[in-house]
């Protein structure tokens, strides 16, 4: 969606890190379940341990955990 936010449970990440090939943008506000049969299978990159931990602040942020 749009630009970029702040909130707390969004989490930006730099195409330049890792092997992601551009700017990419989580947002935790919009987790949705997925049918293991119609699951993603492409990998588009990685996000370092200390991205993982930011992403995981979120989620527990997101579901108010």
């Amino acid at each position: 969606s749009g630009g970029h936010t702040n909130y707390p449970f969004h989490v930006n990440l730099p195409g330049s890190m890792d092997e992601l090939s551009k700017d990419s943008h989580v947002q935790l506000d919009q987790i949705r379940t997925v049918d293991i049969e119609e699951r993603i299978i492409d990998k588009y990159g990685t996000v370092s341990p200390s991205q993982m931990e930011e992403i995981e602040d979120a989620i527990r942020i997101s579901l108010g955990l």
